[in-house]
């Protein structure tokens, strides 16, 4: 996994306690972290969340018997590197962010900038210990496009901090979906270049192989098992799936529909289910949006009585300087702002109904009389705005948007 996304979001995650150790002993792994005893904690649950769904994935497991597997997780890149010097391993020099050697079984990793791409990156080691392991390959494949597929495509999941689904579609800053639709609608011969030719595209392999494993299960392992033994992927692929010309237009079909259904614009998001998202914000207001084609968004938001932020919708965003959001406070105040360049403009602020319960009700619609609100029971405009994608914004908190829907 890269080490390296947005430089802003940075320090937004780094807020774990660094002085904190953990060495936790679960069913089937050893994890010790340099992180927060809470952190490691969620951390060690979701590798033995994902244990039966590598086990279904590589038809097997690992053989468990006193020795557990070993995984260390450190705050720093320094401190990554300096336990990979202890152990004997030599520094990677192509800014990954973690790494699985075969010499003693032992992944190690480090904190990426949000919370999101450490867990991809604890989910992408561990499936590279766990396939080598079940599958007892003792060197490299060098259809490395194959094995960082497998590993990428099983690391983007969904996690609601109980439930792990491995291998789903995210709501990320990367954007794997898009940027493999992309390789495939804008190079040449982009399969041949990967498969063939050995170039390195991470977007592109892990949707390969998520398109395999779902399109063609019965195909897929034997496939996968003859890369393992052969080592030559490029003859495989093509025996078993055919020629890359006619793979290609399937394949693009399906890539071209299964494409991550929001756009991060600031800060991070997470995907925690499909219907369910998760959205941090420190000290701004940051969003989210969907496709320019979505008139209608619901969900439901936590009553947030006694909090500080505030949460509402995207009403309409442009470009990153020409966009409204509408956003409600603890005190049910409303307040709908537009940005202009380097400053806010107020739309509208407003004293709203009393917001009872638990669980606030948010609803925005766009049609040809402009956006209009529902927030609970009570209606809210319609706004006459530019025409621009609709969305979710919080601002200066973190929200768990559940029953999110859009059409």
């Amino acid at each position: 996994m890269k080490n390296t996304l947005l430089s802003t979001l940075v320090s937004i995650f780094l807020t774990v306690a660094v002085n904190a150790a953990s060495d936790i002993v679960s069913t089937h792994y050893q994890l010790l972290s340099e992180g927060h005893a809470s952190e490691a904690q969620e951390m060690s649950n979701v590798l033995e969340a994902a244990w039966p769904q590598f086990t279904k994935f590589f038809q097997g497991a690992p053989k468990i018997r006193q020795e557990k597997l070993r995984i260390y997780f450190f705050n720093t890149r320094e401190s990554w590197l300096g336990k990979l010097a202890e152990d004997g391993h030599q520094a990677p020099n192509d800014g990954v962010g973690g790494r699985y050697f075969h010499a003693n079984k032992t992944c190690y990793l480090y904190r990426q900038p949000t919370r999101y791409y450490t867990r991809c990156l604890l989910l992408h080691e561990a499936a590279h210990q766990f396939h080598y392991l079940t599958r007892r390959i003792d060197e490299e494949i060098s259809a490395s496009w194959y094995m960082e597929g497998v590993a990428e495509h099983l690391s983007l999941h969904h996690w609601d901090g109980q439930t792990l689904q491995l291998g789903a579609l995210p709501v990320s800053i990367e954007n794997y979906p898009g940027k493999a639709l992309n390789t495939m609608t804008s190079t040449p011969r982009p399969l041949v270049a990967m498969i063939q030719n050995g170039q390195t595209n991470r977007p592109l392999s892990a949707m390969v192989i998520r398109y395999l494993a779902t399109k063609e299960p019965k195909k897929f392992p034997r496939f996968a098992k003859a890369i393992e033994k052969a080592n030559a992927s490029n003859r495989l692929f093509q025996r078993t799936f055919g020629d890359y010309a006619s793979f290609s237009k399937p394949f693009l079909d399906w890539l071209k529909s299964h494409q991550e259904p929001l756009d991060i614009r600031f800060d991070a998001w997470e995907r925690t289910g499909q219907k369910s998202l998760f959205g941090h914000s420190n000290d701004r207001i940051s969003l989210t949006t969907f496709d320019e084609d979505v008139s209608l968004v619901q969900c439901r938001i936590p009553n947030r009585r006694g909090e500080t932020g505030r949460v509402g919708f995207v009403l309409s965003y442009r470009v990153q300087e020409d966009f409204t959001v509408a956003l409600v406070d603890q005190n049910a105040q409303l307040e709908i702002l537009t940005r202009v360049p380097n400053s806010w403009k107020r739309v509208e602020r407003k004293a709203l109904a009393p917001l009872p319960g638990s669980e606030i009700r948010l609803a925005a619609k766009r049609d040809d009389t402009g956006v209009s609100l529902l927030i609970n029971d009570e209606r809210l405009g319609p706004y006459t705005l530019p025409n621009g994608s609709l969305g979710l914004v919080i601002d200066s908190c973190e929200v768990h948007f559940t029953g999110v829907s859009w059409r």
